[in-house]
């Protein structure tokens, strides 16, 4: 409504900002969106706070990642941990005396794959790396065949290529955490 500039930088946070001209203090506003899966989480939140002048903000998991699916993971008897990083963001603002405030929100991934064989093969993935057992491939497949299915074209009459999909959708909640960088209270 007020025609402010604003500007998005897509870095890592390793590059160095201060070539970017996200020094300190250089813009008003500072958002990271999940991109603090790993790392130094702690190094992370400084660096973002450190090139806000009045608020920062980061969007993290509190569910297991979109790379993973639970259900499955669960069906095969392997353990899903849930990353701990709303834990970790939380812990480094304690610790430089920032107030976060959050939000918290759950969406649902729908997974569509051009033929069966893409789908087994993005549904190992998210399996994990680790080697399959063979009662675990034996499961694998049981769950593939149960849970790839072909997906029916909206209008019958029209000729489409072939899809499949899961028939269901991977959830994963995201939690907002914002704070000002000045140690004050979020308003």
């Amino acid at each position: 409504a007020e025609n402010l500039p604003i500007t998005s930088h897509l870095l890592a946070w390793e590059d160095d900002w201060e070539n970017a001209s996200l020094g300190e203090n250089s813009v008003d506003v500072a958002f990271a969106s999940r991109s603090l899966m790993s790392g130094d989480v702690s190094a992370c939140v400084r660096k973002l706070d450190a090139a806000a002048r009045s608020r920062a903000a980061v969007v993290v998991p509190d569910s297991l990642l979109p790379s993973r699916d639970p259900r499955l993971l669960t069906y095969l008897g392997r353990t899903a941990r849930p990353p701990r990083i709303v834990r970790d963001v939380t812990r480094a603002l304690a610790a430089m005396g920032r107030t976060p405030v959050g939000a918290r929100t759950q969406t649902f991934r729908p997974m569509r794959f051009s033929s069966f064989d893409e789908a087994r093969s993005d549904l190992r993935r998210l399996a994990g790396l680790e080697p399959f057992t063979a009662r675990e491939q034996r499961l694998f497949d049981a769950y593939v065949a149960q849970h790839v299915v072909r997906e029916a074209p909206t209008d019958p009459t029209e000729v489409t290529e072939e899809h499949w999909v899961l028939d269901y959708r991977l959830p994963v909640t995201w939690v907002f955490i914002g704070w000002r960088t000045d140690g004050s209270a979020w308003t």
